[in-house]
């Protein structure tokens, strides 16, 4: 996904390990985007989203899981902004390129 993002869209990509890796990280900068796994390393998905959607509201999050279908109302009323089926392709790609230029 990485690769696909930095040289797709041009986009600058930082990773974290973890949650609170994650959380300590946008404390220090500014996101226009995050995209998150539902299984993380030091919790899920969808408890990052809840944590990170109270400190940033405006801030777009994309997840990005195997478990669409079991995951994307929740994910949706904790705020994320869509919910992408794993493997990223060019055509997930582009919506995400979508969602982002409509909130920029």
């Amino acid at each position: 996904m990485k690769m696909l993002l930095q040289h797709r869209l041009g986009a600058k990509v930082i990773e974290a390990a973890s949650n609170a890796q994650a959380l300590r990280t946008a404390k220090r900068r500014t996101f226009d985007l995050v995209i998150t796994d539902y299984g993380r390393a030091g919790g899920d998905g969808l408890e990052f989203l809840r944590e990170f959607k109270s400190r940033y509201p405006a801030t777009l999050v994309i997840m990005h899981t195997a478990q669409v279908a079991r995951i994307r109302q929740r994910a949706r009323r904790l705020g994320a902004s869509a919910c992408l089926q794993k493997m990223l392709t060019l055509p997930r790609l582009r919506i995400i390129a979508r969602v982002l230029s409509a909130h920029l």
